[in-house]
């Protein structure tokens, strides 16, 4: 069990505007005619095929640094995957008729080992012109509790019957930083976007009203003292890739002018900024009972790992 919330933790850490779809008439809203285990099957199996994925067989800087490494497609496609894949293919678990997990439930599942207990909560809703998923993995080890959570937003097009896109967020507040990490794709341009970062923080209100307001810019996300960043647009069609990254301490170094990483990284936040914002944690004394967890965990872990 260790070996498994420490591979769920690291997954989530490398690494989602929905439009309104529903439609309204005189006796109140209509209800989606695809239902969200459908939504979330499909928009799993679209991510694959647009992402050419085969069935299973620490020293800070402040304010703007320059790109130090140059970012592969390859390995940020592999990159990617694997981080957003694990929420991706648990969301497919519990879509499958097996597991029965009803909509706007929050479900439970404790499992300890040793002295690790692992409560994991999950709730997955119909919301304007998509799905919602939330997870969430309470973890206590030796009395230490930590909190991992992962938002999966599904759009999708009721009228057509296909996913739009398909938005992955994990995020993570802890004792002066902010880890965040997101990945998106989008099935009407084939295109996937990386965005995620580790800064350092003090005061971390500043930081999180930017992300509620949907403003954090280039200019105020480079305020901060910032571990490493990455900010990617992945060309799934052409197998091309537009991106600038940092890794505090490395010293392999290209040039970039402050204005094309601004440039690329804006618009990147355009694409992704109304799934940053800040998710309150699910309500764990309404939480139903379920055991599901480690058959989830076995087949979201295998199906990431078989990921090439």
């Amino acid at each position: 069990m260790k070996t498994f919330t420490k591979l769920f933790t690291a997954t989530l850490l490398c690494v989602l505007s929905l439009s309104l779809i529903t439609a309204c008439g005189p006796k109140g809203p209509k209800k989606p005619s695809v239902s969200t285990n459908e939504v979330i099957t499909q928009s799993v199996a679209k991510m694959e095929e647009m992402m050419g994925i085969s069935a299973p067989a620490e020293t800070q800087t402040v304010a703007f640094t320059l790109p130090n490494y140059t970012v592969d497609y390859a390995n940020e496609r592999l990159s990617v995957l694997r981080g957003s894949g694990i929420g991706l293919y648990f969301a497919q678990y519990v879509a499958g008729e097996s597991v029965a997990l009803a909509d706007d439930v929050i479900y439970k599942d404790t499992v300890t080992a040793e002295d690790v207990t692992l409560d994991f909560l999950l709730k997955k809703s119909a919301v304007e012109g998509g799905i919602h998923l939330t997870m969430e993995m309470h973890q206590t080890n030796s009395g230490e509790a930590a909190v991992s959570p992962i938002q999966i937003y599904f759009a999708y097009d009721y009228t057509a019957k296909k996913p739009v896109k398909t938005t992955i967020v994990s995020a993570n507040e802890r004792a002066g930083g902010y880890d965040l990490a997101v990945a998106q794709f989008d099935y009407g341009t084939q295109t996937a976007y990386s965005y995620n970062f580790t800064l350092a923080a003090a005061d971390l209100s500043p930081l999180k009203t930017a992300l509620t307001e949907k403003t954090l810019d280039f200019e105020g996300l480079s305020e901060y003292s910032l571990y490493r960043y990455v900010f990617a647009k992945l060309h799934a069609d052409t197998g091309t890739v537009e991106a600038y990254g940092y890794q505090a301490g490395s010293t392999d170094e290209i040039s970039a002018t402050e204005t094309e990483v601004s440039t690329l990284y804006n618009g990147i936040y355009a694409q992704v900024k109304d799934a940053c914002v800040p998710v309150a944690l699910l309500d764990d004394a309404a939480a139903t009972q379920k055991v599901f967890y480690q058959d989830m965990w076995a087949y979201g872990s295998s199906r990431v790992m078989a990921i090439e």
